[in-house]
């Protein structure tokens, strides 16, 4: 099999330990979970100050948009799915 031809496929887990697919193809990359949708992808740390602060606009934004749009958050250090929902927890309760 020719490598340059084959698709490239990889996966993210979600804040509820739930896999996000994702595949390349010649248009780009596809969300399945998420087909026609706008994706916009955030790479954060969960200990950076700006990061955290830009959250309830992200959170707004999504609401205002969900039909539309779907945010995806990377965090740049590997955690446990606890160790996120801690996080998000703490984001939503304004710590």
């Amino acid at each position: 099999a020719n490598v340059a031809t084959e698709a490239i496929k990889f996966k993210l887990i979600d804040t509820d330990g739930k896999s996000i697919n994702i595949t390349e193809s010649e248009e780009g990359l596809i969300f399945e979970e998420y087909k026609g949708k706008a994706i916009f992808l955030v790479i954060f740390g969960h200990n950076c100050p700006p990061c955290k602060a830009e959250i309830p606009e992200f959170v707004e934004f999504t609401t205002k948009y969900k039909d539309k749009l779907q945010i995806i958050a990377i965090e740049v250090q590997k955690y446990s799915v606890a160790q996120i929902q801690a996080f998000k927890k703490d984001i939503y309760s304004g710590n």
